[in-house]
């Protein structure tokens, strides 16, 4: 961290009290989706964040079905109950998807630790989060703040190398049309999604060497400013990201739908559905997780941007959003959660994801906030669990690393329970109409070999 940005420099003058912790907020936030806090002091700030994130939903969901109803769904703990028990059968029914994204985490997570398990700064770092705080007061707040991310670890399965790997072959493999044996469908129809499987793999591959070669350059301590002057990698990078969190994101919402239709004998992996809806979810991934790609590009962009004086507005705004910045966008972004879930029903047409979310709002907002906030009382318990007993160990170069990575276990696994709530509001906001037509199509696509046809 010998030469470290203007943008930073910005964002400690901002706060000099706590410029230390700004970056290294930043760089737990970059490297691994840990958001924390930017502050010496103990501080629960994010609590009444992801509250604010929360009421404005519920605000959303008062204006679309209006206060009585809102607040009796709300209240309504029998009908949570029937949502959390759906969400887990529908979850038990997808064993690939969990067993995928579990296993591969738990292998990579090992082998990043293996490699840098006696990394000096990772000791120096958790000695300044349990300076000025206690080793509770600090489990606390990542507790507090884990509710503005609930997918964090859904989402950022795109910077996972083993998966990038499989996604890269999958979609090469459709783009040529290899898994399709040139049957009389396919030569008949064409591939309308051809074209769009090959960009994809593409930019996955792209992003899947950017995050094995040039991050590990700078260390995976170290903030990635830059990889030699490629002046485009600050607005590529992040798109790239985005197209890979897009393909995982899709996956995992099409085997979350499609557990919910094994009675009709939907049990393979098609990825010409993920790729059907794959543009739609990489915009929900950044509606989602918007911090994500903001200190992507924003880091990126550091190197090449001009020295501007400390205080003026602009180093004022980069400041707040490499600090508490993120953390209002991520709460902001709970208002559109619900998208996640009618992704899976689209169809891959916007103006099917649009009508179904107005749906979900009108139908179930006031559910959908109790049920966020029943996810973030557990992800927020567990993990604070995790974190008291893992770093009240005595400090190590690979503790804090540790802490952060049981907590993402912990958060993947309610990540994918929360994904799978959602998918089901998702199911019940179609008409009865739409929910057949769905399942038909559905099953249309497996019995032709992926061919997408479009009604």
């Amino acid at each position: 961290m010998g030469s470290i940005s203007p943008v930073l420099m910005w964002a400690q003058a901002s706060a000099s009290s706590s410029g230390g912790f700004v970056t290294l907020a930043l760089k737990r936030w970059y490297a691994g989706l840990t958001l924390s806090h930017p502050e010496a002091a103990p501080t629960y700030a994010g609590l009444w964040m992801v509250v604010a994130g929360l009421a404005a939903l519920f605000a959303f969901g008062v204006i679309a079905q209006g206060p009585k109803t809102a607040f009796r769904q709300f209240f309504d703990i029998f009908g949570l109950a029937d949502l959390v028990r759906a969400a887990l059968s529908r979850l038990r029914r997808a064993w690939r998807v969990v067993g995928v994204a579990v296993g591969v985490s738990v292998l990579a997570w090992t082998a990043s630790q293996s490699m840098h398990y006696t990394d000096a700064q990772g000791k120096a770092d958790m000695l300044l989060l349990t300076r000025s705080r206690s080793v509770v007061e600090l489990a606390v707040e990542h507790a507090t703040i884990v509710g503005a991310t609930p997918l964090r670890d859904v989402v950022g399965l795109g910077d996972n190398f083993a998966l990038l790997a499989i996604a890269t072959i999958v979609f090469f493999q459709v783009g040529t049309n290899r898994w399709d044996g040139s049957d009389l469908v396919t030569r008949l129809l064409g591939d309308p999604l051809g074209l769009r499987a090959h960009v994809c793999w593409i930019m996955v591959a792209l992003y899947c060497i950017y995050r094995t070669i040039v991050m590990p350059a700078v260390g995976v301590y170290a903030l990635p400013l830059g990889s030699g002057g490629f002046f485009p990698e600050a607005g590529l990078v992040p798109l790239l990201a985005a197209a890979s969190d897009g393909v995982m994101l899709a996956w995992v919402v099409v085997e979350l739908r499609n557990a919910g239709l094994s009675d009709m004998g939907v049990e393979r992996f098609e990825p010409r559905e993920s790729l059907l809806i794959w543009p739609l979810a990489v915009l929900t991934s950044v509606l989602v997780m918007p911090a994500r790609y903001v200190a992507q590009l924003i880091i990126l962009a550091a190197p090449y941007l001009p020295a501007l004086r400390p205080g003026s507005t602009f180093a004022r705004v980069v400041a707040h959003l490499l600090g508490w910045g993120l953390v209002d966008l991520q709460a902001a972004s709970l208002v559109v959660l619900g998208l996640v879930g009618t992704l899976a029903w689209s169809g891959g047409s916007i103006r099917v994801w649009l009508r179904l979310w107005r749906r979900l709002m009108s139908q179930s907002a006031a559910r959908l906030v109790a049920f966020l906030a029943l996810g973030w009382v557990v992800a927020g318990f567990l993990t604070s669990i995790s974190y008291v007993l893992i770093l009240s160990l005595p400090p190590q170069a690979w503790v804090l690393a540790a802490a952060d990575g049981y907590g993402h276990y912990i958060t993947l696994v309610t990540g994918l329970w929360i994904a799978s709530g959602l998918v089901e509001l998702g199911e019940q906001s179609l008409p009865v109409a739409d929910l057949a037509e769905t399942e038909v199509i559905v099953v249309t696509e497996i019995l032709l070999e992926g061919t997408v046809i479009e009604a």
